[in-house]
């Protein structure tokens, strides 16, 4: 079944945010909307500081909102499942607990943001910047981060099941408690000077050389046959 999205311009979007409405799933934002640049940027921003998103999240279920400019924007527990914001500058934004479920996250940049415990099962962030972000106890399950940048990452305790590495370049990542069974790291970057892998596991069928398997049990990681 197509469905057909709601346009809305900047203006529009951050006049309804202030005024307590949550609900924005199915728009179409206008593409490359500079919410950073924006007069009541930093009203915005006070405003979400204060809300309790954990009992009423913004909620952008199935929305465009392609190559969005928010960097440091605050709101943890977003529910974006099949969220579009590729291209997207996200940089030190706070994101904790949101839902990118299936989400379209390609080149987005979301260095030094804040991830902690996201969902991000199936998500597209092939070429995304991932760059000192934090993303402790998130779920990467099945998510392509092919060509990413994962330096110095925060990706302990992260589900990473079946997650495709391809050519990401991972030096000074923390891999430490990760779950790291059928993960694909063909052709991975700097995988030798990962900053740890304590703790962490992975299986037959992660896509490993013999080469990268031997760096993972030097920094930590175990072996586990099931």
């Amino acid at each position: 079944m197509t469905v057909t999205l709601k346009s809305m311009k900047g203006e529009e979007f951050v006049k309804k945010i202030l005024a307590g409405e949550r609900d924005f799933s199915y728009i179409r934002l206008e593409e490359g909307f500079n919410l950073k640049a924006h007069e009541a940027f930093r009203e915005l921003q006070t405003y979400l500081y204060n809300q309790k998103f954990s009992k009423e999240p913004i909620i952008l279920n199935y929305s465009k909102l392609e190559a969005l400019q928010a960097p440091g924007i605050r709101l943890p527990y977003l529910q974006g499942k099949e969220i579009d914001l590729s291209r997207a500058n996200l940089y030190k934004a706070v994101l904790s607990r949101s839902d990118f479920y299936k989400g379209n996250l390609y080149k987005v940049n979301l260095k030094e943001s804040t991830l902690v415990g996201a969902w991000l099962e199936e998500t597209n962030l092939i070429l995304s910047k991932l760059k000192k972000a934090y993303l402790e106890g998130a779920v990467l399950r099945k998510a392509k981060l092919i060509e990413s940048v994962l330096y110095g990452t925060i990706l302990a305790r992260v589900d990473m099941g079946e997650t495709d590495l391809r050519r990401s370049f991972v030096k000074e990542a923390h891999f430490n408690n990760a779950y790291l069974c059928k993960t694909n790291f063909e052709h991975v970057q700097g995988i030798e000077e990962i900053a740890d892998a304590s703790g962490a596991i992975f299986d037959k069928n992660t896509i490993l050389t013999e080469k990268q398997k031997e760096i993972l049990k030097k920094k930590g990681a175990r072996y586990f046959c099931f």
